[in-house]
């Protein structure tokens, strides 16, 4: 299960990126420790910024924030639909996709 709360857009200097910031909130419902590789798909040209493989304990809530930056002029509207894919390493059954948006102006 995957919580997703949006951020900010930020400027990053030399060269100008716009920056949305999200919280991935990832529950293991399972009793054992598990490995997620989280991937972005959908917004060609971004920069993931932050850990792209987490583990979580059984049972546990995990927060992971993390950043995806792109040149602006990369984006044809303000508003760009992608998603994050999140798939556990130890069971290749458990992936999950969840639709979020990219905030642009």
């Amino acid at each position: 299960e995957i919580g997703i709360v949006t951020g900010v857009q930020t400027c990053a200097l030399p060269i100008c990126l716009i920056e949305n910031v999200y919280t991935l909130k990832i529950l293991n419902k399972s009793q054992h420790t598990q490995h997620f590789d989280i991937s972005v798909n959908g917004l060609e040209g971004h920069r993931f910024i932050g850990d792209e493989s987490v583990t979580v304990m059984g049972g546990e809530v995990f927060n992971l924030p993390i950043s995806i930056a792109i040149d602006p002029y990369q984006l044809d509207e303000p508003v760009t639909e992608f998603s994050f894919t999140i798939r556990s390493q130890e069971d290749e059954d458990a992936i999950i996709k969840q639709p979020s948006k990219f905030l642009y102006r």
